[in-house]
C-alpha cells in the first residue's frame, strides 16, 4: 500500500505546474552553444574538475553547465562518471568553484529529471549537499548579522580572510543553487524527503530564508518557499518540527495571508509566496488544527486570503500584454543586422529585454494556476472528510428516531424542503440554510463570495484575438482547465447551489462551457475538454437537486455533447483523427451529462436524440437520423457500456410514470438490449479480475442489472398492451 501511495504522489508531481517561474535550465545559463560549435571532448573536461588549478575547475564546471543540457552529451557525461568528481567540488576551498559546481549540478537535475536525480541519491549526494548547506547557513548568518550592525550605526570592520569574504559574497548565489537540487531531489525520490527530513539543518534554513526580517534575494526566498512546499507535501514526519516551533506556521500564516508587506505585490511575481505559503499550510493543516496552534477559522482565512490575493489579477490585461510583446519580438526578429556606417541596434539586449518580460508575464500565470489548485485542494479535502461523516450520523439519528417505515416519508420532505430552500435564497431572502454549513466550506459563501466569481472569470476570459502558435495560449489553456476543475470541485460540495445563486448564473455558466467545449476537442486539449465536461457534469447536478436553479438544456447542447461522444469514442485508424478522440474518464463524463438531461426531460425528441445515440454507440449500430454511419462496431471498453446501460435503468424506470417511455417502445429497445447481453457477457468475461477488479465486478453487476431491466420492460409491455387488449 505504500508503493501505491508513493505513485500516487510521484503522478500528482508530475501534473504539478512549476510555481517558482524559474526558467528552465537552458535559460539560466550564460554561455549559448551554437549548432555548429564544437563541443569539448567529455573526457578532458572531467579530469579539469579535479585539477589543482582553481581557474581550471572553476571553468570545468562552467562548461559542464552548458553541456548538461544536450540529452546525448548528458549520457556520455554521467557514463564517464562525472558526478563523483562534481561532488567534490562541494567541499572545495574557493567560492568561485563552488558556485559553478553547484550551478552545474542544478542544470544536471533539472535537464536530466529523475533519472540523474536517482543517480545522484545512489551516489550518496545528499551527505555532500547538506554538508555545503551548513557552511551556508553560517555564511549567510554572518553576512546578515553585519547588514544588522551596519544598520544599527556600528562599524564593521573588514575581514582580512579573503577566502572568507568571497564565501560571504557568493553565499546567496550558492544557496540559491543548493536549495535548487534539494528541492529537485525531493520531487523526485520520496527517499530524498526522508534523508532531508530527519536532517536538523534544513527546515530551520529554509524557514530562515523565509523570515521577512532579513533583506534576501527574491530569487532565493522563492525556490526555498517551493522547496519547503513539496517537503511539507505528504509528510507527517515534518508536522512534529511546526509543533515544536509554532513561530514556522504563524510566520507561513502572515504570509499567506498578507500580514507581511513585501509579497502582495506582481513585481518580480513576489506574490507568488502567498499562495505557496497557503499551500504550505494546507500541507500541515492536521498538525496545526490538532495541537490547537490555530483555530481552523484563521488557519483556512489565511489561506483564502492567499487564493483571493493571487486570483485578483487581470488575466486579460496580461494576455493583451503579451500579445503586444510577441509583435514586439516579431519585429526585434525582422530587424537586419545594423551596417557599420550607423549608429548600431544591439538587436540582442532587444531580446534580452522583451524575454524578460514575457517571462514575468507567464511566471505571473503560473501563481494564479497555483491559486486555483490550492482552492481545488481544499474543497475537495474539506467536503470529503467532513459532510461525509456528518451526512452518516445525520442518518443514523434518522433511522433510530423515525423508524424504516418513515424513510420514504422523510426522504420527500427534505426534497421537498431543498426545492423551497433553493427558491428563497434566489429570491434573495434566505440564509438560514446556510447554518449548517461546514465552517470551511461556509466561509467561501459568508467570507470569501467572490472567489467563485473569479474563477468563473477565468474559465470565460477571452482568447479567440491570440493567435494559435502564441505560448500565451498554451498558458492561458492551463489556467482555464485549472479554473474548471476547481469550479467543479466546489460545485460538488455542499455550498454548490449557494455559489449558482440564480438560475441566470447557472444559464451562463453551463453556455460558457459549451462554447469552449468544441473548440477544445478539436485542438485536442483533452486536459480541458475533461475539466469542462467535469464542470458541465457538476452544473448539472447541483441544478438537478436544486429545481430551482435549473436552466434550458438546447438541442444545441446535446448535439454538441453527442458529437463529442461519437467523435471521442471513434475507434482509432487510418482514417480517423485521434486528436478528438477522448480519455475513458471524459466519455463517462459524456454519458453521465447526456444521462441527466434525458432522465430529466420530458420531451420525446430530446429523449430520443440521446437514447438512440447512447444505443448506438452500445452495438455499433446507427438507429436514427441523429446517429453518424461512422459507428460501425460495438465499443470494446466495458467501463463506457456499463455507464450506457446504467443511463437505461435511469433514463427509463417505469412506462406508467415517464412520459418518454415511448422511445424505448417505438425503437424495440428492449429486444436490442437483450441481444446485446450476449455480447456484453463476453466483453465482461476478458476483463481479468486480479488485474482491474473494480471494472469486472462493474460489469457483472451492470450484466445482471441488463438480464432483471429486459424481463422488467418486456413484462411491462406485456401487461400494457394485455391492458389495452382488454379495453
Amino acid at each position: 500500500m505504500g508503493k501505491a501511495a508513493n505513485q500516487k504522489k510521484k503522478a500528482a508531481r508530475k501534473l504539478r505546474n512549476d510555481p517558482t517561474g524559474l526558467a528552465g535550465a537552458a535559460d539560466d545559463v550564460n554561455v549559448t552553444m551554437s549548432a555548429g560549435a564544437a563541443k569539448p571532448e567529455v573526457f578532458p573536461v572531467v579530469k579539469k574538475l579535479q585539477s589543482d588549478s582553481v581557474d581550471d575547475r572553476a571553468w570545468a564546471a562552467t562548461t559542464l553547465s552548458n553541456l548538461v543540457l544536450e540529452p546525448d552529451m548528458r549520457k556520455k557525461l554521467l557514463a564517464s562518471q562525472v558526478l563523483g568528481p562534481l561532488l567534490t567540488l562541494l567541499r572545495d576551498a574557493h567560492a568561485e568553484v563552488v558556485v559553478e559546481a553547484t550551478g552545474a549540478l542544478r542544470n544536471l537535475v533539472v535537464a536530466g529529471g529523475e533519472e540523474v536525480c536517482g543517480d545522484l541519491v545512489r551516489n550518496n549526494a545528499l551527505p555532500a549537499l547538506l554538508g555545503l548547506l551548513e557552511k551556508v547557513k553560517s555564511w549567510i548568518s554572518a553576512r546578515l548579522a553585519d547588514v544588522q550592525r551596519v544598520a544599527a550605526g556600528e562599524t564593521v570592520a573588514p575581514l582580512a580572510d579573503k577566502k572568507e569574504l568571497a564565501n560571504r559574497a557568493a553565499c546567496f548565489d550558492i544557496a540559491e543553487q543548493l536549495v535548487a537540487v534539494l528541492w529537485s531531489l525531493s520531487e523526485a525520490f520520496d527517499e530524498a524527503v526522508r534523508l532531508v527530513t530527519s536532517s536538523p539543518a534544513v527546515f530551520p534554513f529554509l524557514m530562515e530564508l523565509l523570515n521577512p526580517d532579513h533583506e534576501l534575494p527574491w530569487k532565493l526566498v522563492q525556490i526555498a518557499g517551493q522547496c519547503l512546499n513539496t517537503l511539507t507535501d505528504e509528510n507527517p514526519a515534518c508536522y512534529g518540527l511546526f509543533v515544536q516551533h509554532p513561530e514556522y506556521a504563524e510566520r507561513i500564516a502572515a504570509i499567506a495571508s498578507g500580514s507581511v508587506s513585501g509579497y502582495s505585490t506582481w513585481d518580480e511575481n513576489r506574490m507568488l509566496l502567498r499562495p505557496l505559503c497557503g499551500n504550505i499550510l494546507f500541507n500541515i493543516r492536521s498538525a496545526l488544527l490538532d495541537q490547537s496552534q490555530f483555530a481552523g477559522h484563521v488557519l483556512y482565512g489565511s489561506i483564502y486570503n492567499s487564493i483571493t490575493a493571487a486570483l485578483d489579477y487581470d488575466v486579460a490585461e496580461a494576455l493583451t500584454a503579451g500579445m503586444a510583446i510577441e509583435k514586439a519580438m516579431e519585429a526585434t526578429e525582422a530587424m537586419e543586422p545594423p551596417k557599420e556606417d550607423r549608429a548600431s541596434v544591439d538587436i540582442q539586449e532587444l531580446v534580452q529585454k522583451e524575454n524578460s518580460r514575457m517571462a514575468v508575464l507567464e511566471g505571473n500565470l503560473e501563481t494564479v494556476q497555483l491559486a486555483l489548485e490550492l482552492l481545488a485542494n481544499v474543497v475537495v479535502v474539506e467536503e470529503g472528510e467532513g459532510w461525509e461523516n456528518a451526512d452518516e450520523e445525520d442518518g443514523m439519528d434518522e433511522n433510530e428516531e423515525n423508524g424504516d417505515d418513515d424513510d420514504d416519508d422523510v426522504a420527500m420532505m427534505e426534497a421537498d424542503t431543498e426545492v423551497l430552500e433553493a427558491m428563497h435564497e434566489v429570491s434573495g431572502n434566505g440564509d438560514d440554510d446556510k447554518d449548517g454549513l461546514d465552517p470551511i466550506l461556509a466561509m467561501l459563501v459568508d467570507e470569501f463570495p467572490t472567489l467563485f466569481t473569479k474563477v468563473l472569470s477565468l474559465i470565460t476570459t477571452a482568447h479567440h484575438n491570440i493567435p494559435t502558435a502564441s505560448n500565451l495560449l498554451a498558458h492561458l489553456a492551463i489556467v482555464q482547465t485549472r479554473a474548471l476543475t476547481t469550479a467543479a470541485n466546489i460545485l460538488a460540495t455542499p455550498v454548490g447551489p449557494h455559489v449558482l445563486t440564480t438560475p441566470v448564473g447557472a444559464s451562463q455558466l453551463w453556455n460558457a462551457l459549451f462554447v469552449l467545449l468544441g473548440p477544445a476537442q478539436q485542438a485536442g486539449n483533452m486536459d480541458f475538454v475533461d475539466a469542462a465536461l467535469a464542470a458541465l457534469l457538476a452544473v448539472l447536478r447541483v441544478t438537478d437537486a436544486h429545481p430551482a436553479l435549473a436552466m434550458s438544456v438546447t438541442e444545441g447542447h446535446i448535439t454538441v455533447l453527442v458529437n463529442a461522444l461519437v467523435a471521442g469514442s471513434a475507434p482509432s485508424g487510418p482514417d480517423s483523427s485521434s486528436a478528438s478522440q477522448l480519455p475513458a474518464s471524459s466519455l463517462s463524463k459524456c454519458v453521465n451529462i447526456l444521462t441527466i438531461i434525458a432522465k430529466q426531460s420530458t420531451s420525446v425528441p430530446i429523449t430520443s436524440h440521446i437514447m438512440t445515440t447512447l444505443l448506438a454507440l452500445l452495438i455499433g449500430t446507427p438507429l436514427s437520423q441523429h446517429q453518424s454511419a461512422s459507428l460501425a462496431a460495438p465499443t470494446t471498453s466495458v467501463p463506457l457500456a456499463t455507464d450506457i446501460l446504467n443511463a437505461f435503468y435511469d433514463v427509463f424506470p417505469d412506462a406508467e410514470t415517464d412520459p418518454t417511455d415511448c422511445v424505448f417502445v417505438d425503437n424495440n429497445m428492449a429486444a436490442t438490449l437483450r441481444d446485446f447481453g450476449h455480447t456484453f457477457r463476453a466483453m465482461v468475461r476478458k476483463v481479468d479480475k486480479r488485474k482491474n477488479r473494480e471494472v469486472r465486478e462493474r460489469g457483472e453487476e451492470a450484466l445482471q442489472n441488463l438480464l432483471a431491466f429486459v424481463q422488467y420492460k418486456e413484462g411491462e409491455r406485456k401487461a400494457a398492451l394485455k391492458a389495452a387488449g382488454a379495453q
